[in-house]
């Protein structure tokens, strides 16, 4: 690999910054780097985001009192919280329940469709089977429509 191009330098420099390269291909990506205008703008980014970050002292001052002075739960908000959302939890499923039609499907019965004959007769509901021709024919040309 005797000419280095930005392409190979881009893939290359991760190795290069920690320490992974022979010295021969390091010296290459190096040269490479200095002759040439935008890898060295690139790898100047790059090394300036892998700096450390300083933090000044009155920053981390202040992040350390506001910790200190938040608002903290009590055993007595945690039970109310828990006995609201318990309370909310329970009443919706409570609610949902009530809600809910609750059809029991009878074992072997003849089925057309989702509704069969003993079904429509425990429901109170008429089945296909039930329907006339005519009735069958309406319902049908109602459906297409």
């Amino acid at each position: 690999m005797n000419m280095m191009n930005c392409d190979t330098v881009r893939d290359l420099y991760p190795d290069l910054v920690n320490d992974k390269l022979d010295t021969t291909t390091a010296a290459r990506v190096r040269s490479h780097v200095a002759s040439c205008d935008e890898c060295s703008a690139e790898i100047a980014i790059l090394d300036n985001i892998r700096q450390p970050i300083q933090v000044p002292v009155a920053f981390e001052n202040r992040v350390a009192q506001a910790a200190r002075k938040r608002p903290r739960f009590g055993r007595g908000e945690f039970a109310m919280a828990a006995t609201l959302a318990a309370a909310l939890i329970g009443g919706s499923v409570i609610f949902e329940m009530q809600n809910r039609t609750v059809v029991v499907p009878v074992a072997d019965a003849p089925h057309v469709g989702a509704v069969g004959v003993e079904d429509a007769m425990l429901t109170g509901t008429r089945s296909l089977e039930d329907l006339s021709v005519e009735e069958l024919q309406k319902l049908l040309g109602e459906m297409e429509s």
